[in-house]
């Protein structure tokens, strides 16, 4: 048969498709459901025809019904009759078999990749909450230092007093006697100035002690209590009556301003055994540091 006796798939009398029209795009359309293989005047008619869109529809209906019925009866047939048609069916299956595996392959990764996005989860929630727990803990320890040292500043600020003035009368001055002169500063709360006059005379008399035991009161209101206890130790050690008591008494105050916890409970415990007027406060004292 030649390309003149064909029959045009479009009829010319009422522009529907043909019967080979809708044979040919039946076929068309089992072979691919987007009707690429076909011409867009075909494409743009079906589009358009709603008559001969479903003949076309019908008969592809019916030619897969057709080749699932051989298949199943006689797996060779297309071989026997037509078997550059069956190599294009075998590819077509392969394609198939192909894209499900990829699709089952892309199944599996997504699989794996949401399992290692959860374990990947769970290990940074451990690690939040073990983070966390350090973070806590570090805190904790932070706070109870602070708290410490809270504690030895209130409890220094709460116990501790200037020892007043035995040397003058209260705010006197006079100019004939050094540690007169020093004790008028002393009853102003001029402390820097006390220890800046005291400075000197403690290094030229090591044996006033009066001057000693002023100078490190001063020390300690002016936040120097390294100073001030190196001065009560002196005076301490050597037992100088009548500042005896009184030097131990700041010299635990001085090592409470410090931080020096242990050497003030062990000052203030040897006071509490004494029967003299600073046992009941240093017993007291001794209670809120143990």
């Amino acid at each position: 048969m030649t390309h003149e006796n064909k029959k045009p798939l479009i009829n010319i009398e009422d522009g529907h498709l043909s019967d080979e029209g809708v044979a040919f795009c039946a076929e068309k359309l089992v072979e691919d459901e987007d009707l690429n293989n076909v011409s867009e005047e075909l494409r743009t008619h079906l589009s358009d025809c709603f008559d001969c869109k479903k003949k076309v529809i019908e008969i592809a209906d019916l030619i897969e019904q057709l080749n699932d019925i051989i298949e199943k009866t006689n797996p060779n047939f297309l071989d026997d009759v037509a078997p550059e048609y069956a190599e294009e069916v075998e590819r077509e299956e392969r394609e198939r078999e192909r894209e499900r595996e990829k699709e089952e392959r892309e199944k599996e990764n997504e699989t794996v990749v949401e399992e290692v996005r959860k374990q990947k989860f769970k290990i940074n929630k451990y690690s939040y909450l073990a983070a966390a727990s350090i973070v806590i803990i570090i805190i904790s320890i932070t706070l109870f230092t602070l708290f410490s040292k809270q504690s030895n500043e209130q409890l220094f600020n709460y116990y501790f007093a200037p020892y007043p003035d035995i040397i003058t009368e209260k705010g006197e001055f006079k100019s004939d006697n050094m540690l007169e002169n020093v004790m008028y500063y002393y009853n102003t709360a001029d402390y820097a100035m006390v220890v800046e006059m005291l400075e000197n005379c403690i290094e030229n008399d090591a044996s006033d002690y009066f001057s000693i035991f002023y100078y490190g009161i001063s020390c300690m209101k002016t936040g120097n209590p390294k100073d001030a206890i190196m001065a009560f130790k002196k005076l301490y050690e050597k037992k100088i009556d009548p500042l005896r008591y009184q030097t131990a008494w700041y010299l635990g105050l001085a090592y409470l301003q410090n931080n020096e916890r242990e050497k003030a409970i062990n000052v203030f415990g040897a006071l509490s055994e004494m029967d003299i007027s600073y046992s009941e406060k240093a017993e007291e004292l001794l209670k809120k540091l143990e």
